[in-house]
């Protein structure tokens, strides 16, 4: 879901799959990408509800070379994704199109300090998917 995810936010944003938004974390090559945003799966567990329902888990990191730009990054796919439900998302190589029934931000972004070179500042924010497995 997590491919299919990104998709839709590229589709639903002005940002671009491998320009400035990546599906994982940022790659090594994205290094000199000032303001870009990643969405990842943290560490956790997909719980499932039911034998057609279950619970996925995401995080999305957003990167500017100043807070306030690393903010509107941010905000930029968390306005794309607030109050969503019965959202199918778009197939990606699969065959299927994932249901979310409930796309549920967990928290506004917040600044979480500088990335590992110490040149962009970091927002992040975590949102859970409620799956229709079927």
């Amino acid at each position: 879901m997590l491919q299919e995810l990104c998709k839709y936010i590229e589709n639903n944003t002005a940002l671009t799959l491998g320009t400035d938004l990546f599906c994982g974390p940022f790659p090594a090559d994205a290094s000199e990408t000032d303001t870009a945003s990643c969405v990842t799966e943290p560490p956790g567990y997909t719980k499932p509800w039911s034998s057609v329902r279950s619970e996925k888990h995401f995080q999305v990191l957003a990167r500017g070379p100043d807070t306030l730009a690393a903010r509107t990054a941010s905000y930029v796919i968390y306005n794309a994704l607030h109050i969503k439900g019965e959202v199918t998302l778009p197939e990606v190589n699969t065959g299927d199109s994932p249901v979310a029934e409930v796309i549920n931000l967990s928290q506004t972004p917040g600044h979480i300090g500088k990335d590992a070179t110490g040149r962009r500042e970091l927002y992040s924010f975590n949102l859970v998917i409620h799956e229709r497995t079927s």
